[in-house]
Order: structure tokens, then C-alpha cells, then sequence
């Protein structure tokens, strides 16, 4: 497995572009995961295109550490922070249970769910475009200050629910969107390991929303 890993990091971080690639060394490249657009923008030298490591980790769901003692990148497919699925909305089955004593969030619940989940998520996106210089500090800030706004008008939503799973999605959903408020723009090792941590608990709590639907 490691060594595929190897092989398929080899592949998408030196990738050979043809001698026509001068070409559109002036203008930005799109790059696509998976058809997601990203802001990830390549750096061509002698016509191959290069692509920074830890953008297309944590695009690919792979976690990334620098070990500074040894001089070593060190990559693992266990990545927490890896995006994880939206949550489906229940069957018809399960739906017609809903409110007649099984305990499932309804489809506003899950709408604003996942709403949040894209919000929280395109947060990340806009740190990786901060550090990778594709954006400024002011333009970073701003997507924070706009994502706020949605997210607190879905968190109107959220804390109505009497669902243990949705209470805990929407606490640990908003400790995220502290911690990028906090340090998106910040270099400290402490500000981006409170925003791993906050990630990793609400990547947690969306597994556990997901599980409660089946």
C-alpha cells in the first residue's frame, strides 16, 4: 500500500506537461480533484508542473508531517482532516417516521447540516489558498466574516433540534469557525493545530449525524 501511496504522490506532485505548457506559464492553471475545482496553482519550471505537497495531501484525504529532527516529510492515508461525505437525507421509510418518536433530524436539520459542512470546509479551502499565496490576508478575512453570517443563520436551525448528534454538529461546528476566525491567516503552529483539532472534532461529529441516519 505504501508503495502505491508513493507512486500516486510521484504522479500528481511531477506531473510532465508538454512543450507547449511555456504557453500558459503567464495565465492561471485550473486544477481539478475529482472534478473540484481547486485554487491550487501550479509552479512550471522546464516545462513540468509542480504542485505543493501539502495543498494536494489534504485535497487527496492524505495527512502530511514535516519531522524537523530527521529532515523528513512524512505522508499517511489516515488522514482525519479528509473531507468526509455529505449527509444523505433519510429514506423514504425512515422519513415517515420522523417525528412520530424515532429519533432522526428532519430534512431542514439535514439541509442546514450540510450547508454548514460546505461553509466549514470552504474555510479550510481559503487557509490552503492564504498559505499558498493564491490570496491576501484582507480577501482570507472577508471569507470568515462571510461564512459567519451563513453559518449562525443555519445555527438558528440546528439548536432547535432536540437531537443530542445535532447539538453536538452545531457546538463543535462552530469551535471550528472560532478557530479559523482565530488563526487562518496566522503561521503559529499553536492557531493551526487548534484548527486541526477543531476539524477533526467536527469531522467526528458528522460521521456521527451520518451514522444516525443510516
Amino acid at each position: 500500500m505504501k508503495k502505491k501511496l508513493l507512486i500516486l504522490l510521484a504522479a500528481v506532485l511531477l506531473v510532465a506537461v508538454s512543450a507547449t505548457a511555456g504557453a500558459y506559464a503567464a495565465t492561471k492553471m485550473k486544477i481539478t480533484v475529482n472534478g473540484k475545482s481547486t485554487s491550487i496553482q501550479p509552479k512550471i519550471i522546464n516545462n513540468v508542473s509542480y504542485l505543493p505537497i501539502r495543498d494536494m495531501s489534504n485535497l487527496l484525504g492524505i495527512d502530511i508531517n514535516y519531522i524537523k529532527s530527521t529532515n523528513t516529510i512524512e505522508l499517511s492515508t489516515e488522514n482525519k482532516n479528509a473531507m468526509p461525505d455529505p449527509i444523505e437525507a433519510p429514506s423514504d421509510e425512515d422519513a415517515s417516521d420522523i417525528g412520530q418518536g424515532e429519533w432522526l433530524p428532519n430534512p431542514e436539520d439535514i439541509d442546514a447540516a450540510n450547508r454548514v459542512f460546505g461553509l466549514i470546509y470552504g474555510l479550510e479551502d481559503a487557509m490552503n489558498s492564504y498559505h499558498s499565496n493564491n490570496s491576501n490576508a484582507t480577501e482570507t478575512k472577508q471569507a470568515v466574516a462571510d461564512a459567519k453570517k451563513n453559518i449562525y443563520s443555519y445555527f438558528a436551525i440546528l439548536n432547535k433540534s432536540e437531537i443530542p448528534q445535532v447539538k453536538n454538529y452545531a457546538t463543535t461546528a462552530e469551535a471550528a469557525l472560532d478557530a479559523f476566525e482565530a488563526g487562518i491567516t496566522s503561521s503559529s503552529v499553536i492557531d493551526n493545530e487548534r484548527i486541526k483539532a477543531a476539524l477533526q472534532a467536527f469531522t467526528k461529529a458528522h460521521m456521527e449525524l451520518s451514522k444516525l441516519i443510516g
